[in-house]
């Protein structure tokens, strides 16, 4: 299986979180996706950034689960993604990376409704005192073999980092840091078409694709394409990955609607 991507990306200050139990971020495969996702490195750091005045003070206990991509809802998208090979510069976006935390509306909060594990969990900074503390630099989220065996992620499976029993400065925050690698995976089937109107290709129609892995669309996900100088229009979709398609484009201010193809799935 080639590799697709290879790269990193580290997320904004976290704020920390005063309710235990918390997400605060997830690396998500998704079912659209093609990709087999191997995780390199996946560290966190945390900063209190003031001077506690409270022993009870402690930065969080992190512990990282597996679970279903489909238990996942919420989350702000974090999309900067830098490769570290411009060969293999190629990432999936159906690869999603999220993150939530204190400050991050309740609406755009990472939920999880079913969960297995924690594969780890570990503190990223103890203080013991108003004025003594003992920090843990790149505390790992993931058992540290994964220097030399990869922790892999397969279409419809995510990981899911949640703060517990943390009692934190105003002020503080966490960083992840994740590094990881996409390898192909599934090759998927392509979907495409041409819109012409009176045998002539519709340039700049708008394709509206419904996906979900079931026909019957209870999870739908929709993309606009757009046709091309010859009317064409493709997308790749993953092989367990069903799709409608609609189409409407405007000819001299009139819109037309052609009619739909329902229930397309791999020959």
């Amino acid at each position: 299986m080639a590799v697709q991507f290879v790269g990193s990306t580290i997320t904004p200050q976290i704020g920390c979180d005063p309710v235990s139990g918390r997400y605060v971020f997830a690396l998500v495969n998704t079912i659209r996706s093609l990709r087999k996702v191997n995780i390199l490195r996946f560290v966190a750091v945390g900063d209190s950034l003031e001077v506690s005045t409270t022993a009870g003070h402690t930065m969080p206990l992190l512990k990282t689960w597996r679970c279903a991509c489909s238990a996942i809802s919420g989350g702000v998208s974090i999309d900067k993604r830098p490769s570290w090979d411009t060969a293999v510069n190629n990432p999936d976006p159906n690869v999603k990376l999220l993150y939530s935390g204190y400050g991050v509306s309740e609406a755009n909060r990472i939920t999880v409704s079913a969960r297995t594990g924690p594969a780890w969990q570990q503190y990223t900074q103890r203080r013991a005192t108003a004025v003594r503390q003992v920090r843990s630099l790149d505390a790992s989220m993931l058992t540290r073999i994964t220097s030399v065996e990869d922790f892999i992620l397969f279409p419809g499976q995510a990981l899911v980092v949640s703060w517990e029993h943390g009692v934190q400065p105003v002020g503080g925050s966490i960083i992840f840091n994740i590094a990881w690698e996409e390898d192909e995976y599934d090759a998927g089937y392509n979907v495409s078409g041409t819109v012409t109107l009176e045998a002539a290709p519709v340039t700049g129609a708008s394709v509206i694709m419904v996906t979900d892995s079931d026909s019957a669309l209870p999870n739908p996900e929709v993309e606009i394409l757009s046709t091309d100088g010859s009317g064409a229009y493709t997308k790749k979709l993953a092989s367990g990955i069903k799709a409608s398609v609609f189409v409407q484009h405007d000819i001299g201010g009139t819109l037309y609607t052609d009619e739909g193809k329902p229930y397309i799935e791999k020959p």
